[in-house]
């Protein structure tokens, strides 16, 4: 696996919720070119919701034997089956930036269509290849 950079969100005891919170959202910020999805911001909301679920996300995507690009291009597959343009867009945009190549990220939105049926290929076009 490759190595990732991610905020230690856990390691000072004396840390609030809403600073761990702004860890990752920083994170965030920095791993997706400065998208904040709506749900993200969303947990935004309650404090420490935000930094659990990023927990959760470390331990389910960051940690395994997945490089990061090859687990981007899994979850812009995913976002692109759920038809999430926000997503797609993320996840899109956090593939490019761990190496994946346009011709790789057009090809996992493909093969998720392939897979899904034609309706998913759609929201990805617009996503990915706006006019």
């Amino acid at each position: 696996m490759t190595e990732r950079s991610e905020p230690n969100i856990g390691a000072a005891k004396d840390r609030t919720r809403a600073e761990s919170d702004a860890l990752v959202l920083d994170h965030v910020r920095k791993t997706t070119g400065g998208i904040i999805p709506p749900q993200i911001r969303l947990m935004s909301r309650k404090a420490g919701t935000r930094t659990t679920f990023m927990a959760h996300k470390r331990q389910t995507v960051d940690e395994g034997p997945l490089s990061a690009r090859e687990a981007s291009l899994i979850a812009l597959a995913a976002a692109v089956v759920v038809r999430s343009r926000d997503r797609i867009r993320t996840h899109a945009a956090a593939a490019r930036k761990a190496g994946a190549t346009e011709e790789e990220v057009v090809q996992a939105a493909l093969i998720a269509g392939y897979v899904a049926g034609t309706s998913p290929l759609r929201t990805a076009g617009e996503a990915i290849c706006p006019e």
